[in-house]
């Protein structure tokens, strides 16, 4: 199956690669997903996703799969690109607890006001 990766965000590195939790959509979905992969030596593997059991990486990834399946739940694909391209991978995450509290409609205010 192929997928539309819109956002990701690395969990948990080591010696010559990393991993992430991407917000993807499949080809003909309508609805976005988690995905989680690693890279080795910077090229995508197709395997599972494999982390420390250390209570670092688990906090990390706890916080990162919160953040992304809050994006995923609360914008469509087209938004997230949308958003992306606006204001930056880096800049989607930091808002990302904004839109728990403030919830999408008024985020969305906010951030045609900065325009």
């Amino acid at each position: 199956m192929r997928y539309r990766t819109l956002l990701e965000q690395k969990v948990d590195e080591w010696e010559g690669g990393y991993g992430v939790v991407q917000i993807v959509t499949p080809e003909g979905a309508d609805e976005n997903e988690l995905r989680f992969c690693y890279y080795k030596d910077g090229e995508f593997v197709n395997r599972p996703l494999t982390i420390s059991p250390s209570a670092e990486a688990a906090d990390k990834t706890g916080e990162v799969v919160e953040t992304m399946a809050s994006l995923a739940r609360t914008f469509t694909a087209d938004e997230i690109d949308a958003l992306v391209e606006e204001l930056g991978e880096d800049k989607i995450l930091e808002l990302s607890v904004l839109i728990e509290e403030l919830g999408k409609s008024r985020l969305m205010e906010i951030l045609q006001e900065t325009d």
